[in-house]
């Protein structure tokens, strides 16, 4: 941590001269506290409390840390730095940080007016200087409520929500999103590199921008690619649009429909073959399809068609559509009717 935020050459404070609006640093001693953030409005590079924030969050080894220098585009640019926004939502306290802008008024044709009431935003009186960056948590939170806290199929919907509210431009839409045990970051619109310490300690990072001279092992993030981090765990790389069209909200209260699908392969790990099980509640047109981790559609194995309530089972040989043996890897199956769907993680190993 020292490292990438305060002595590497792209360190977070070295990237404050271009980002000079205040800095963040926030960490969480358990994943069900309540994050410790400190702020500072001067930049990075020549406030001593940076260092001093940074030293402090290393102390306490948390699960989750989040360090932040801005450079204000929307909304109240004489505070201190608001990264990252936090709200305690679902038992779990959640924060995030966001690197770009987005239109408000985007933002605030996704948001109901009543949510708006009742969670309205921290910083600022009205739309004329509420922070993009805050109306996008607030939406992300919404969806969450919305779907019953299903994470990755509410980032889905969201980033497919943005996308088409504001088609003629490219909203940037990065973000590092915690519940102080996981860490959910996103590229779009900005770059993003992980790393990942294998060896004793074992640690992830993410960044903007790698803090090295030479990227060496930071790996660069694509354009649309989703990043899941858990303490001692290897990174999980995944495209964002496996997860479109998950959610079918009722467009008049935002309630989710009924996502009761539930679809298990066994064997998994698996090597030849293994079959794929699920059980339809009523009369359903099916769509059953492999993806890979960079969300390409890899196999179809039931393409629209109309299935009876009941049980089914389908095998799977390990191969693509055009019959070919795939490698060894992470492979998603994704079930999908016309309101409720699933997907479960499945590991081919040769």
């Amino acid at each position: 941590m020292l490292d990438h935020l305060l002595r590497l050459p792209f360190s977070l404070k070295y990237l404050s001269p271009t980002n000079p609006d205040g800095w963040s640093v926030a960490h969480a001693i358990h994943a069900d506290s309540m994050p410790i953030t400190r702020r500072g409005q001067s930049p990075a590079h020549i406030d001593s409390l940076f260092d001093m924030a940074v030293y402090k969050a290393a102390e306490a080894s948390p699960a989750v840390a989040i360090a932040h220098v801005r450079n204000c585009s929307v909304g109240l640019c004489e505070i201190p730095n608001p990264h990252p926004f936090h709200r305690f939502k679902n038992g779990r306290h959640w924060w995030m940080a966001h690197n770009g802008t987005i239109d408000i008024g985007a933002l605030l044709d996704l948001l109901r007016p009543e949510y708006m009431a009742e969670n309205p935003p921290y910083y600022g009186q009205d739309s004329t200087d509420w922070i993009d960056s805050e109306l996008y948590f607030l939406y992300i939170l919404q969806t969450f409520q919305d779907s019953d806290w299903q994470v990755k199929p509410s980032l889905g919907h969201v980033v497919q929500m943005l996308r088409q509210a504001e088609p003629d431009s490219s909203p940037a839409l990065n973000f590092a999103l915690t519940d102080g045990n996981t860490l959910w970051s996103y590229r779009e619109g900005r770059t993003l590199y992980y790393f990942h310490h294998g060896a004793w300690p074992v640690f992830s990072a993410v960044a903007s921008r790698y803090p090295t001279i030479n990227q060496e092992d930071w790996i660069m993030v694509a354009e649309g690619e989703l990043l899941t981090m858990q303490r001692n765990q290897s990174p999980l790389v995944e495209n964002i649009e496996i997860y479109f069209d998950l959610l079918a909200l009722e467009e008049d209260s935002g309630s989710p429909v009924a996502f009761d699908l539930r679809i298990l392969a066994t064997p998994n790990p698996f090597n030849p073959s293994t079959n794929i099980a699920y059980v339809l509640p009523e009369r359903s047109r099916v769509d059953l399809r492999v993806f890979d981790v960079a969300g390409r559609s890899v196999r179809v194995l039931v393409d629209g068609r109309i299935q009876e309530a009941g049980a089914n089972v389908v095998r799977w040989d390990g191969t693509n559509d055009a019959g070919l043996a795939l490698g060894s890897g992470v492979f998603f199956c994704r079930l999908r009717t016309q309101a409720r769907h699933d997907i479960d993680r499945l590991v081919l190993s040769r």
